[in-house]
């Protein structure tokens, strides 16, 4: 995987895996009700949902206006916050949630999610092990766990953590994956590659899945095998300069050099003509 963090498969939603329970969001008109808290609420969410969250925070602080002690309106505050990047302050807003509401299992949830973007790893984990106590049949609140773990290198007590998400939800791919990508961590690569291909049984269209899944086929020496599934994965997502710089990789290791040029001549072309690439430069 490019990247494996919060973010890492992108076409996966992580609502679920965040230990976030959907909001109760109205479909329909987003007009406000100046004076009812509620209302400010509920277009916060509409706003937030559109991925507009300065001003979703501006409704969530206008809806605390009007009703100070509403958990719901402080944890999110607190999502906008942090979908802007504001971490501290994230956190202060779900603190002031959990003084109102200090038996909700979310709220705690979300509280770890932000202190492991602040690395405050132990802290998060911490928080995690709080959220289970109170909800201990949520499988994301394990993955959530297992994640911190991760973090703080404990991987054998990660796969632990997410072996219990599974035991949850068997039939979530985004699990199956994570799991695979700690055992991988740990070299051990069969089970690595079991836990890839379940994966992708569940959700076959997912290129980050077949992208993982050929490494695991390339650490096991199985080149052959590791070139079709990356030629999967860049028939999911063509675009994408990782995949093409592991194919090259692989093609270079089967001795077809010509061909892994091109591959990686695709990848760096890819680099250059992205915004991360003129970030760094």
């Amino acid at each position: 995987m490019p990247n494996l963090e919060q973010e890492t498969i992108d076409s996966i939603s992580l609502d679920k895996i965040a230990g976030l329970k959907a909001s109760d969001t109205s479909e329909g008109s987003t007009e406000v009700e100046p004076d009812n808290a509620d209302s400010w609420l509920n277009k916060g969410k509409s706003l937030g949902n559109s991925g507009s969250h300065e001003a979703a925070l501006e409704a969530f602080n206008r809806s605390i206006e009007l009703d100070p002690n509403n958990a719901g309106s402080w944890l999110n505050k607190g999502r906008a916050l942090d979908n802007l990047g504001r971490y501290e302050e994230a956190l202060e807003a779900i603190n002031r949630s959990i003084e109102l509401e200090p038996n909700d299992a979310v709220l705690w949830s979300k509280k770890g999610v932000i202190l492991g973007n602040l690395g405050r790893d132990e802290d998060a984990l911490e928080a995690f092990n709080r959220s289970i106590e109170l909800e201990s049949d949520n499988a994301a609140l394990w993955f959530n766990k297992g994640k911190s773990l991760d973090n703080l290198d404990r991987h054998e007590d990660a796969l632990e953590a997410f072996d219990r998400s599974i035991e949850l939800e068997p039939n979530d791919a985004a699990l199956w994956f994570y799991k695979g990508a700690i055992l991988g961590n740990l070299g051990r690569y069969e089970e690595a590659l079991e836990s890839f291909n379940i994966s992708i049984e569940l959700d076959p269209n997912d290129a980050a899945l077949w992208f993982d899944k050929g490494n695991a086929l390339d650490d096991l020496g199985r080149h052959e095998e590791a070139l079709e599934a990356f030629d999967q994965s860049i028939e999911l997502d063509p675009n994408n300069a990782d995949i093409w710089l592991n194919k090259g990789k692989v093609l270079d290791d089967l001795g077809r050099h010509e061909e892994a040029l091109e591959a990686f001549e695709r990848s760096g072309n890819m680099l250059k003509n992205s915004k991360v690439y003129f970030d760094l430069t």
